[in-house]
């Protein structure tokens, strides 16, 4: 008769304003946990932290593993009334407070239907300040709005790469291409969160299960 095993993942969500990282929570808890909305501004204004359990996830050294996964959302960066500095502060500050055994995977959330800019080297530098020089070893890509790509006459997101700035393959170059590209359809929660918390699930293994952590 096998056990079974609990498995904790720590996900943090980076990205523009109106990237679609409440959604993206919600895409990884299941629920609609977080509110998600169109809005000029930036709808999360702090860090959020929410927690989701999947029993029988997987089986892992004959075990049954279930899998509790803690994800915070942060507001958009850069942030229309927060300063760079103030915004890492909070960041660092609730990567302290909550998760205690350090961060498993950074996600930066980029709409895959608004073209590279500007804003978007900012993100990555934020993130290459908040965590460090192994940054790159636990930061996960994922382009939002799958569904506008394709109805844009893309057959999918490998085609979509295709015609995307050498700036952005660059970035996904020296995160060993970790990515992932998500459907915001009315049904996504449902078909979409196995698949990415699979493919993280995945990227964490090949890191040996190692995290950052927060002093």
């Amino acid at each position: 008769m096998t056990g079974s095993e609990l498995l904790t993942l720590n996900f943090l969500l980076l990205g523009r304003t109106q990237s679609g990282k409440s959604a993206m929570a919600n895409c990884l808890l299941g629920s609609y946990e977080l509110e998600s909305k169109l809005s000029a501004s930036s709808v999360t204004q702090e860090c959020k932290l929410q927690t989701a359990c999947l029993s029988n996830f997987c089986r892992r050294n004959g075990s049954q593993l279930n899998l509790r996964i803690n994800v915070m959302d942060t507001p958009g960066c850069p942030h229309p009334t927060i300063t760079k500095e103030r915004l890492k502060q909070t960041v660092n500050t609730a990567l302290q407070q909550h998760f205690h055994h350090g961060l498993h995977m950074a996600l930066l959330v980029m709409r895959g239907d608004v073209p590279f800019c500007e804003e978007d080297c900012q993100v990555i530098q934020f993130i290459k300040d908040l965590l460090g020089p192994e940054w790159n070893y636990h930061t996960t890509v994922i382009f939002s709005h799958e569904d506008r790509i394709t109805d844009a006459g893309f057959k999918n997101g490998q085609d979509y790469l295709r015609t995307a700035p050498d700036t952005l393959l660059e970035l996904l170059d020296s995160i060993q291409n970790k990515f992932h590209f998500v459907n915001y359809r009315a049904d996504f929660l449902k078909e979409e969160q196995l698949q990415i918390l699979n493919k993280l699930f995945y990227f964490i293994i090949h890191n040996g299960y190692k995290s950052l952590e927060f002093k």
